[in-house]
């Protein structure tokens, strides 16, 4: 597709790399998405049958919920993504359509500005994958390459509380370091689509309302009787209200327990991190809970970003209308601006439910939650 071999490359790249791109539908990719599902349950499973094998305390049991949150967060991600082709496919559709079929350059600029917002927030995930997969090579993969004892420590501070190095050790850090940076990619993939798509939706709301702008001011401007034509404005707008609304309806229930992983693991690694600090004074515990620590607040961050794009495109359309000159047009077509006027003023968001908006208001109440976790684990 042009749109993304142009715009969001670097994105459509990252897409085919873990065999999220709704359009391949070859077997090599099937067997790739397959491989990549049970690479992640598997490891989940083995740090339970770790559990059941030993005996932990509840700060170990905190550890294993820390890392272990960070898988589920995977594997819930990937499986959902791929059973949202269909979604994903309507949205690409629409984007390629109105990319080729704009012909107006301030149209095209409007998009192609938002777009690079939206290549901005994919580059900055990318840069944090890359950041904890060179950790994780560093830490996990060299000390099981020279075999050093090392390697027990840090499987420690993961949840795999393995007692003696032995072939399963060695097995197990090669098996969490391909699944973490290939998890670590995937989510670069599907909360970068989260901030194509919104990106997408914010410029459709950016040309509605330079549309009805352009459309007040030369009808108010011209010295003949001319009929105002809004039609193309407010097309424009409902169509990213259908959008918005038809992306929320499929994924809210995804949404929603996202959110809810998302705050209880920033909570709980952010416990481990008070307790490195205030009781194990282990270095290589401090720096792990940081970097889980910026991770998801990089991802929060990133979401909520996105939402607030669209609520801020919405916002302008009312009032960039508000602002243009309508009141020096024929009265009888104030009514059609009006009524404009009154079908923007409700904001167009991705609202769950009632529940949660991703915005700068919900990015405050996720972090809210998640402190307020944390101290709950601190009074236990």
């Amino acid at each position: 597709m042009e749109v993304f071999d142009g715009n969001y490359k670097f994105y459509h790249t990252l897409m085919c790399l873990t065999g999220l791109w709704p359009y391949d539908k070859s077997i090599l990719t099937y067997i790739q998405r397959f491989v990549v599902l049970v690479m992640t349950f598997t490891c989940i499973a083995s740090q339970i049958c770790i559990l059941t094998s030993v005996k932990v305390s509840l700060n170990e049991i905190i550890v294993m919920i820390s890392f272990g949150s960070t898988l589920f967060l995977y594997f819930l991600r990937y499986s959902t993504s791929v059973v949202l082709f269909p979604v994903m496919t309507f949205v690409f559709d629409n984007m390629q359509r109105d990319f080729s079929q704009l012909k107006d350059p301030v149209e095209l600029k409007i998009l192609l500005e938002d777009s690079i917002v939206a290549k901005r927030i994919v580059q900055a995930y990318f840069a944090m994958v890359c950041t904890g997969g060179l950790c994780l090579v560093g830490s996990l993969g060299i000390s099981t390459f020279v075999d050093s004892d090392i390697q027990l420590h840090f499987l420690n501070l993961l949840g795999f509380f393995y007692k003696e190095r032995s072939q399963q050790s060695a097995f197990t850090c090669w098996h969490i370091t391909l699944t973490t940076v290939y998890g670590l990619l995937t989510l670069t993939c599907t909360e970068g689509s989260v901030t194509v798509f919104a990106s997408y939706i914010s410029g459709m709301l950016k040309i509605a309302s330079y549309r009805m702008q352009n459309a007040v001011n030369t009808v108010a401007n011209s010295r003949t009787t001319k009929t105002i034509d809004i039609r193309s404005a407010m097309e424009m707008h409902r169509r990213a209200i259908f959008y918005a609304h038809r992306y929320t309806k499929d994924i809210m229930l995804l949404c929603l327990l996202l959110t809810l992983v998302v705050i209880v693991a920033f909570g709980v690694n952010l416990y481990g991190f008070f307790i490195s600090i205030t009781e194990s004074n282990d270095r290589d515990a401090m720096m792990l809970s940081v970097h889980f620590v910026m991770a998801y607040t990089t991802f929060i961050c990133g979401n909520n970003y996105s939402g607030q794009l669209v609520l801020d495109s919405s916002g302008e359309l009312f009032r960039e209308t508000y602002n243009s000159l309508w009141y020096r047009i024929p009265a009888k077509m104030q009514k059609l601006v009006l009524f404009s006027l009154m079908r923007s003023r409700s904001d167009v968001a991705f609202n769950l439910a009632g529940l949660f908006t991703p915005c700068y208001e919900g990015f405050t109440m996720m972090m809210s939650s998640s402190f307020s976790y944390f101290t709950l684990l601190c009074s236990v």
